[in-house]
Protein backbone atom coordinates (compact mmCIF):
# COMPACT_ATOMS: atom_id res chain seq x y z
CA UNK A 1 0.00 0.00 0.00
CA UNK A 2 1.02 3.50 -1.05
CA UNK A 3 2.36 4.57 2.58
CA UNK A 4 2.12 8.37 1.03
CA UNK A 5 -1.27 7.98 0.44
CA UNK A 6 -1.90 6.16 3.64
CA UNK A 7 -0.05 8.97 5.43
CA UNK A 8 -2.29 12.09 3.24
CA UNK A 9 -6.21 11.16 3.36
CA UNK A 10 -7.56 8.74 5.70
CA UNK A 11 -11.08 7.24 4.28
CA UNK A 12 -13.59 6.65 7.88
CA UNK A 13 -16.89 5.11 8.61
CA UNK A 14 -18.90 5.10 12.03
CA UNK A 15 -21.04 1.62 12.02
CA UNK A 16 -23.15 -0.70 14.09
CA UNK A 17 -22.13 -4.47 14.76
CA UNK A 18 -25.20 -5.51 13.08
CA UNK A 19 -26.54 -6.27 9.59
CA UNK A 20 -26.85 -4.37 7.11
CA UNK A 21 -24.11 -2.09 8.36
CA UNK A 22 -21.37 -5.23 8.33
CA UNK A 23 -22.10 -5.75 4.82
CA UNK A 24 -21.72 -1.83 4.09
CA UNK A 25 -18.35 -1.58 6.21
CA UNK A 26 -16.78 -4.30 3.72
CA UNK A 27 -18.45 -2.88 1.02
CA UNK A 28 -17.49 0.74 1.16
CA UNK A 29 -13.53 -0.04 1.64
CA UNK A 30 -13.89 -3.12 -1.15
CA UNK A 31 -15.09 -0.07 -3.58
CA UNK A 32 -12.57 2.23 -2.09
CA UNK A 33 -9.26 -0.43 -2.75
CA UNK A 34 -10.79 -1.60 -6.18
CA UNK A 35 -12.52 2.13 -8.11
CA UNK A 36 -10.72 4.55 -5.41
CA UNK A 37 -7.82 5.34 -7.72
CA UNK A 38 -5.48 7.77 -6.34
CA UNK A 39 -7.24 7.14 -3.22
CA UNK A 40 -7.40 3.35 -3.28
CA UNK A 41 -4.53 3.21 -0.79
CA UNK A 42 -5.38 5.41 1.45
CA UNK A 43 -5.64 4.93 5.28
CA UNK A 44 -9.21 2.91 6.24
CA UNK A 45 -11.18 3.16 9.33
CA UNK A 46 -14.26 2.01 11.15
CA UNK A 47 -15.46 3.16 14.35
CA UNK A 48 -18.05 0.40 15.80
CA UNK A 49 -20.52 1.77 18.32
CA UNK A 50 -20.31 -0.05 21.46
CA UNK A 51 -19.36 -3.22 20.03
CA UNK A 52 -16.58 -5.17 17.88
CA UNK A 53 -17.51 -7.65 15.64
CA UNK A 54 -16.12 -11.15 16.11
CA UNK A 55 -14.42 -11.31 12.98
CA UNK A 56 -13.05 -8.64 11.44
CA UNK A 57 -11.26 -10.51 9.15
CA UNK A 58 -12.50 -9.24 5.54
CA UNK A 59 -11.84 -5.62 7.05
CA UNK A 60 -8.22 -6.51 8.04
CA UNK A 61 -7.73 -8.23 4.45
CA UNK A 62 -8.59 -4.34 2.95
CA UNK A 63 -6.05 -3.31 5.21
CA UNK A 64 -8.93 -1.50 7.46
CA UNK A 65 -8.53 -0.53 10.70
CA UNK A 66 -11.62 -1.23 13.17
CA UNK A 67 -11.78 0.74 16.39
CA UNK A 68 -14.25 0.71 19.20
CA UNK A 69 -16.15 3.82 20.32
CA UNK A 70 -19.18 4.59 22.43
CA UNK A 71 -22.17 6.29 21.81
CA UNK A 72 -22.24 9.89 21.61
CA UNK A 73 -26.53 10.07 22.44
CA UNK A 74 -28.64 7.56 22.45
CA UNK A 75 -31.29 9.60 20.85
CA UNK A 76 -29.52 10.62 18.18
CA UNK A 77 -27.96 7.85 17.06
CA UNK A 78 -26.32 9.12 13.61
CA UNK A 79 -24.40 11.91 15.62
CA UNK A 80 -21.86 8.90 16.22
CA UNK A 81 -20.36 9.35 12.90
CA UNK A 82 -18.54 12.56 14.65
CA UNK A 83 -15.75 10.04 16.21
CA UNK A 84 -14.76 10.29 12.99
CA UNK A 85 -13.84 13.98 13.80
CA UNK A 86 -12.48 13.64 17.26
CA UNK A 87 -10.05 10.39 16.88
CA UNK A 88 -6.39 11.76 17.46
CA UNK A 89 -3.86 11.21 14.65
CA UNK A 90 -2.28 12.54 11.68
CA UNK A 91 -3.91 12.97 8.34
CA UNK A 92 -4.12 15.58 5.76
CA UNK A 93 -7.63 14.90 4.84
CA UNK A 94 -10.16 13.30 6.53
CA UNK A 95 -13.11 11.79 4.54
CA UNK A 96 -15.68 11.05 6.79
CA UNK A 97 -18.41 9.06 5.00
CA UNK A 98 -21.78 7.38 6.23
CA UNK A 99 -21.27 3.78 6.37
CA UNK A 100 -24.19 3.21 3.29
CA UNK A 101 -21.75 4.51 0.30
CA UNK A 102 -19.60 2.85 -2.35
CA UNK A 103 -16.74 4.55 -3.98
CA UNK A 104 -17.39 4.50 -7.81
CA UNK A 105 -14.19 7.10 -8.63
CA UNK A 106 -11.24 8.99 -7.83
CA UNK A 107 -12.42 11.77 -6.15
CA UNK A 108 -8.54 13.21 -5.19
CA UNK A 109 -9.16 16.01 -7.25
CA UNK A 110 -11.36 17.45 -4.73
CA UNK A 111 -8.77 17.16 -2.14
CA UNK A 112 -6.43 20.10 -3.62
CA UNK A 113 -8.27 23.41 -1.52
CA UNK A 114 -7.81 23.10 1.98
CA UNK A 115 -11.42 23.80 2.81
CA UNK A 116 -14.11 21.58 4.32
CA UNK A 117 -16.39 20.16 1.33
CA UNK A 118 -19.95 18.66 1.51
CA UNK A 119 -22.95 18.25 -0.58
CA UNK A 120 -26.36 20.28 -0.27
CA UNK A 121 -28.94 18.23 0.98
CA UNK A 122 -31.43 16.43 -1.18
CA UNK A 123 -34.30 17.84 1.07
CA UNK A 124 -34.69 20.65 3.34
CA UNK A 125 -37.26 19.82 6.16
CA UNK A 126 -37.52 23.20 7.44
CA UNK A 127 -38.71 26.53 6.43
CA UNK A 128 -36.98 29.74 6.59
CA UNK A 129 -38.88 30.58 9.53
CA UNK A 130 -37.73 27.69 11.37
CA UNK A 131 -34.58 28.20 10.64
CA UNK A 132 -34.34 31.62 12.16
CA UNK A 133 -35.76 30.16 15.45
CA UNK A 134 -33.11 27.51 15.44
CA UNK A 135 -30.38 29.99 14.91
CA UNK A 136 -31.92 32.68 16.84
CA UNK A 137 -31.85 30.04 20.03
CA UNK A 138 -28.22 29.47 19.62
CA UNK A 139 -27.35 33.19 19.71
CA UNK A 140 -26.63 32.76 15.82
CA UNK A 141 -27.39 34.30 12.39
CA UNK A 142 -28.85 32.64 9.44
CA UNK A 143 -26.53 33.04 6.47
CA UNK A 144 -27.76 34.33 3.46
CA UNK A 145 -26.48 32.53 0.31
CA UNK A 146 -28.90 30.04 -0.78
CA UNK A 147 -28.24 26.57 -3.03
CA UNK A 148 -30.78 24.16 -4.44
CA UNK A 149 -31.77 20.95 -3.07
CA UNK A 150 -31.06 18.05 -5.45
CA UNK A 151 -34.51 16.07 -4.78
CA UNK A 152 -36.49 19.27 -5.54
CA UNK A 153 -34.32 22.27 -7.20
CA UNK A 154 -35.64 24.33 -4.16
CA UNK A 155 -33.68 27.12 -2.77
CA UNK A 156 -32.03 25.93 0.80
CA UNK A 157 -29.52 28.05 3.05
CA UNK A 158 -26.90 26.24 3.56
CA UNK A 159 -27.50 22.87 5.05
CA UNK A 160 -25.45 19.73 4.23
CA UNK A 161 -25.62 16.40 4.05
CA UNK A 162 -23.22 14.62 6.60
CA UNK A 163 -23.05 11.44 5.08
CA UNK A 164 -20.07 12.61 2.61
CA UNK A 165 -17.95 15.28 4.43
CA UNK A 166 -14.25 16.23 2.81
CA UNK A 167 -12.03 17.80 5.82
CA UNK A 168 -8.89 19.37 6.18
CA UNK A 169 -7.09 17.39 8.62
CA UNK A 170 -5.94 20.54 11.07
CA UNK A 171 -9.95 21.46 11.43
CA UNK A 172 -11.23 18.01 12.25
CA UNK A 173 -10.82 19.20 16.22
CA UNK A 174 -12.35 22.25 15.87
CA UNK A 175 -15.36 21.37 14.03
CA UNK A 176 -15.57 18.09 16.00
CA UNK A 177 -15.88 19.57 19.15
CA UNK A 178 -18.01 22.47 17.94
CA UNK A 179 -20.27 19.46 16.11
CA UNK A 180 -19.83 17.62 19.47
CA UNK A 181 -21.10 20.04 22.49
CA UNK A 182 -24.18 21.80 20.14
CA UNK A 183 -25.77 17.71 19.71
CA UNK A 184 -27.15 17.95 23.18
CA UNK A 185 -27.90 21.21 22.81
CA UNK A 186 -30.08 21.22 19.80
CA UNK A 187 -32.17 18.35 21.51
CA UNK A 188 -32.69 20.11 24.59
CA UNK A 189 -34.09 23.26 22.28
CA UNK A 190 -36.85 20.21 20.44
CA UNK A 191 -39.50 20.67 23.36
CA UNK A 192 -39.73 24.97 22.79
CA UNK A 193 -40.39 23.95 18.64
CA UNK A 194 -42.23 20.75 18.11
CA UNK A 195 -42.09 21.80 14.39
CA UNK A 196 -38.47 21.23 14.46
CA UNK A 197 -38.73 18.44 16.66
CA UNK A 198 -40.73 16.66 14.08
CA UNK A 199 -37.42 16.64 12.02
CA UNK A 200 -35.56 15.04 15.18
CA UNK A 201 -34.18 12.38 12.58
CA UNK A 202 -31.69 15.02 11.32
CA UNK A 203 -30.34 16.21 14.60
CA UNK A 204 -26.83 15.16 13.50
CA UNK A 205 -27.22 17.57 9.83
CA UNK A 206 -28.84 20.51 12.24
CA UNK A 207 -26.15 20.56 14.87
CA UNK A 208 -23.44 19.98 12.38
CA UNK A 209 -24.72 23.10 9.99
CA UNK A 210 -24.86 25.37 13.35
CA UNK A 211 -21.34 24.14 14.01
CA UNK A 212 -20.04 25.47 10.68
CA UNK A 213 -21.81 28.85 10.98
CA UNK A 214 -20.45 29.17 15.34
CA UNK A 215 -17.08 27.97 14.24
CA UNK A 216 -17.20 30.47 10.84
CA UNK A 217 -15.01 27.53 9.22
CA UNK A 218 -15.10 28.36 5.27
CA UNK A 219 -16.70 25.61 2.96
CA UNK A 220 -16.96 24.26 -0.43
CA UNK A 221 -20.26 22.95 -2.05
CA UNK A 222 -19.24 19.45 -2.92
CA UNK A 223 -21.18 18.90 -6.47
CA UNK A 224 -24.49 15.94 -6.92
CA UNK A 225 -21.37 13.84 -7.97
CA UNK A 226 -19.90 13.11 -4.72
CA UNK A 227 -22.93 12.16 -2.85
CA UNK A 228 -25.55 11.14 -5.47
CA UNK A 229 -28.43 9.31 -3.58
CA UNK A 230 -29.60 6.42 -5.07
CA UNK A 231 -32.65 5.47 -3.14
CA UNK A 232 -35.28 8.39 -4.95
CA UNK A 233 -34.38 10.46 -8.76
CA UNK A 234 -33.37 13.96 -7.92
CA UNK A 235 -34.48 16.80 -9.94
CA UNK A 236 -34.06 16.53 -13.65
CA UNK A 237 -31.72 19.41 -14.18
CA UNK A 238 -29.30 17.76 -11.92
CA UNK A 239 -29.09 14.74 -14.42
CA UNK A 240 -29.54 16.66 -17.88
CA UNK A 241 -25.97 15.56 -18.57
CA UNK A 242 -25.83 12.00 -17.32
CA UNK A 243 -23.18 13.25 -14.35
CA UNK A 244 -20.44 10.85 -13.15
CA UNK A 245 -20.82 9.99 -9.46
CA UNK A 246 -17.96 9.27 -7.32
CA UNK A 247 -20.01 8.33 -4.39
CA UNK A 248 -23.42 6.60 -4.71
CA UNK A 249 -25.15 7.21 -1.39
CA UNK A 250 -28.10 4.10 -1.46
CA UNK A 251 -29.24 4.37 1.98
CA UNK A 252 -29.09 0.99 2.50
CA UNK A 253 -30.84 -0.54 -0.72
CA UNK A 254 -29.70 -3.93 -0.54
CA UNK A 255 -31.15 -6.71 -3.52
CA UNK A 256 -33.18 -9.84 -2.49
CA UNK A 257 -29.42 -11.17 -3.92
CA UNK A 258 -27.52 -9.47 -0.98
CA UNK A 259 -25.96 -7.49 -3.54
CA UNK A 260 -26.90 -3.62 -3.83
CA UNK A 261 -30.19 -2.27 -5.66
CA UNK A 262 -30.54 -0.69 -8.62
CA UNK A 263 -32.13 3.25 -9.27
CA UNK A 264 -33.37 4.83 -11.52
CA UNK A 265 -30.94 5.69 -13.70
CA UNK A 266 -28.92 3.34 -16.57
CA UNK A 267 -25.59 5.71 -16.09
CA UNK A 268 -25.94 4.71 -12.27
CA UNK A 269 -26.69 0.93 -12.82
CA UNK A 270 -23.85 0.58 -15.21
CA UNK A 271 -21.84 1.37 -12.05
CA UNK A 272 -23.83 -0.20 -9.87
CA UNK A 273 -23.30 -3.37 -12.21
CA UNK A 274 -19.35 -2.82 -11.74
CA UNK A 275 -19.55 -2.84 -8.22
CA UNK A 276 -21.77 -5.78 -7.84
CA UNK A 277 -19.58 -7.93 -10.07
CA UNK A 278 -16.17 -6.57 -8.39
CA UNK A 279 -18.11 -8.12 -5.24
CA UNK A 280 -19.02 -11.40 -6.93
CA UNK A 281 -14.86 -11.74 -8.35
CA UNK A 282 -13.81 -11.12 -4.75
CA UNK A 283 -16.12 -13.95 -3.26
CA UNK A 284 -14.19 -16.05 -6.10
CA UNK A 285 -10.99 -14.76 -5.08
CA UNK A 286 -11.93 -16.05 -1.93
CA UNK A 287 -13.13 -19.47 -2.54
Amino acid sequence: MDTAVKSMVTVAAVAENKEPMLREAYWLFHSLRRFGGALADARGIVYFVDSMPDDISRLAALEVEAKLVPTIDPRSPHCNKIHMLLDEYATDWLVALDIDTVITGDFSDYLVNPMLAAKIVDQNPLSEELWNRLYGYFGLTLPQERHLTHFHAKESNPYFNTGVLLIPGDQRAELGAAWRRLVPKVLEFYPREPEIAQHAFFTDQFAFTLALTETGLAYRVLPLELNFPTHIPVHPMFVAGEARPLILHHHHKISPEGRLNYCTYPFVNHLIDRFNQSLDEAEGEVL
